[in-house]
């Protein structure tokens, strides 16, 4: 019986177990399954079921799939078909009538809906319960330990997991956890990760003038959170004052341009793109689809510049409510099903220089606000409710207030929260810097993790074939967004190559007798 540790239990976590015991089961190998996870089983992991429902998931109901042990591995409606299944006997009978109330507006019929995230934490609360019964009648041994992974060590014999109550010795390390927001520490500033699951604990006054930094989906998620409140004095600050695209209607679309004879003929000697040629290639592609579809091609200089970025955003909300085809989305999503052609093959170099430069206009196409949030901030932008500024350099905490520098302009903000970006740091994961410290893991030098193809850990060229990176501490091949929705093939490249590794390593015993890893 072979040993499987999953660090963590979130979405990643939960996926790789019941991936593992359908395949194992499927093949008839005996595994001994232990999730470790410092939060309670009860909690639904960073969909925390106590979230207000103001907060919603990124992607459509139907999207968020494939955590239950009874069906296919690409079932992605998985998430909209439970909640059908149990929107009246789960929510009502199990979790009480105060649960049931929370959801009552909420239109759970929607397949294209855009759910609240408690309502995902439910979800993974609830899947948990049917891995565990499924394993259970399957004679398959799962135990998720509420401890806390203090440090992994490469043992000859095994991979040592350390926790705050317990060492155990264990033949595959599946590593799920996340980052830790980097914590800047400045006084009276508050952070927008705190307020989430304490929005109804704040203790400002609803007429102060409270001051948002960022401008993408976290900030603007908090910001119309206060607004529901009757908060009327919000600002939203940042340097490009850009504002995400908005969700809408696309079609399947075949890429032209970025295929993989064209790349292959765009590496340089070390394998990696010219990066000025591959931006052509994205260039002519987008091009050419709104080409095709008798629309005019995007004007990248004028978005690049983000002039008049209201009107933009207006022109966005109004396509996506009357169901026009969102041609920039259709080939988005296009490129994002080629992911394991374009992003392995991108200097480190040149992605962080890229990111650095041209995060907040990137991250408005790849991160798209939901048509629901987008008509809201609307109403509140028309009413001076919300009001959204660019070009911000500098903020400085004086005495009870902060002051904002817009060039040779200033603005104050009595209240002054931080939802840029996540700057996630993963020195700031005590486990991960242990990692880093014991040479278990390496740095990327762009972002994350180094993993191989397989999604095991590689140390200084030297790939760990019994530890598996995911979540969003690995590079991978998708590093710019690391949601449920990218995360299913690497879940399922995981649980495939740990079953090999089984397999070929019990052939190898029964040949020549002993154990190998």
């Amino acid at each position: 019986m072979k040993r499987i540790a999953i660090v963590g239990g979130g979405f990643s976590g939960l996926s790789i177990a019941s991936n593992l015991l359908r395949i194992s089961w499927k093949n008839n190998v005996k595994l001994a399954i232990t999730i470790f996870e410092k939060l309670p089983p009860t909690q639904g992991g960073a969909y925390d079921v106590r979230l207000p429902n103001n907060f919603i998931l990124n992607h459509e109901a139907n999207f968020m799939g494939s955590l239950n042990p009874w069906s296919d591995f690409d079932n992605t409606t998985d998430f909209y078909d439970w909640v059908q299944e149990w929107k009246n006997k789960y929510i009502d009978i199990l979790c009480g009538p105060t649960i049931k109330q929370k959801y009552t507006d909420i239109d759970l019929n929607n397949p294209n809906a855009f759910l609240p995230r408690s309502l995902y934490g439910l979800y993974l609360v609830n899947r948990l319960n049917d891995i565990q019964s499924w394993a259970k009648m399957n004679s398959i041994i799962l135990l998720y330990k509420q401890e806390t992974v203090k440090n992994i060590q490469n043992l000859s014999r095994g991979i040592a997991v350390n926790t705050d109550k317990s060492s155990n010795l264990f033949d595959f390390v599946v590593l799920c956890t996340g980052c830790e927001y980097q914590k800047k520490g400045i006084k009276n500033l508050l952070y927008a990760q705190t307020l989430y699951t304490n929005l109804n604990n704040i203790q400002f006054l609803e007429t102060e003038k409270v001051g948002i930094l960022g401008s993408s989906l976290s900030a603007i998620e908090i910001a119309l959170a206060l607004a529901d409140k009757g908060y009327k004095n919000i600002s939203l600050y940042s340097r490009s004052g850009r504002l995400p695209k908005v969700r809408g209607k696309f079609s399947p679309y075949t890429l032209r341009y970025i295929t993989e004879k064209n790349l292959d003929l765009i590496k340089d000697k070390n394998g990696y793109f010219v990066f000025i040629k591959f931006l052509m290639l994205l260039k002519k592609e987008f091009t050419t689809a709104y080409k095709e579809k008798g629309e005019q091609a995007i004007n990248w200089y004028r978005i690049y510049k983000n002039t008049d970025p209201s009107k933009k955003f207006i022109n966005d909300l109004r396509a996506s409510q009357t169901n026009q085809e969102l041609i920039w989305r259709s080939v988005c999503l296009a490129l994002a099903k080629k992911k394991s052609l374009i992003f392995p093959f991108i200097n480190p170099i040149d992605e962080k220089i890229v990111f650095e430069k041209y995060s907040s206009l990137i991250l408005s196409f790849l991160a798209p606000l939901p048509l629901q949030q987008a008509e809201k901030l609307e109403n509140y932008i028309k009413n001076k409710t919300i009001r959204v500024y660019g070009g911000i350099t500098e903020f400085k905490n004086t005495d009870n207030s902060w002051k904002l520098y817009r060039g040779k302009k200033t603005t104050t903000a009595t209240i002054l929260i931080d939802a840029r970006g996540p700057e996630q740091v993963i020195e700031k994961n005590p486990l991960i810097k242990n990692l880093l410290a014991s040479n278990v893991v390496e740095k990327s030098t762009v972002k994350g993790l180094c993993v191989n193809d397989k999604f095991q850990s590689v140390v200084f060229g030297k790939t760990l074939s019994r530890l598996y990176i995911l979540g969003s501490v690995m590079k991978a091949y998708a590093p710019i967004n690391n949601s449920t929705v990218y995360l299913q093939k690497p879940i399922q490249i995981v649980c495939e190559g740990i079953l090999q590794n089984i397999l070929r390593n019990k052939q190898i015993e029964e040949k020549f007798g002993g154990v190998f890893l």
